[in-house]
């Protein structure tokens, strides 16, 4: 699994995100699982307001955000999305409210000492 070894490369806080499939038989089980509907409170309470159960293998420290729910409303819409050749990439989206909660929860904020500055 070459994306593993180049998550664990880094030294960074990583985390590889993958719906419910076979990875697990592949490699070894998620060290997480959330809904979208679970982090809808991060955004628009309508964008994440759904169920998909999503798996998350972590590493190098990466924090696990905490949950700020909203009423899953939608069920499970990835079900409902019809054949055309943009549904796999609509059923790969990241949960924008999952997004934004990691970010926050694992964004590297300088000490009171320091100042921060881009690598690139």
């Amino acid at each position: 699994m070459s994306w593993f070894r180049l998550a664990e490369w880094t030294k960074a806080p990583y985390m590889i995100e993958n719906p419910v499939s076979t990875v697990s038989t592949y490699w070894r089980k998620p060290d997480y699982n959330f809904d979208p509907f679970e982090y809808g409170g991060y955004v628009s309470a309508t964008t994440d307001a759904y169920t998909k159960k999503t798996c998350l293998w972590v590493g190098n420290g990466f924090v696990m955000p905490k949950a700020k729910s909203a009423t899953p409303a939608q069920g499970s819409k990835m079900h409902r999305i019809g054949p055309s050749a943009w549904r796999s990439a609509l059923r790969s989206v990241t949960p924008k409210g999952f997004a934004r909660a990691v970010f926050e929860a694992n964004v590297r904020k300088p000490g009171p000492t320091e100042v921060w500055k881009p690598d690139c």
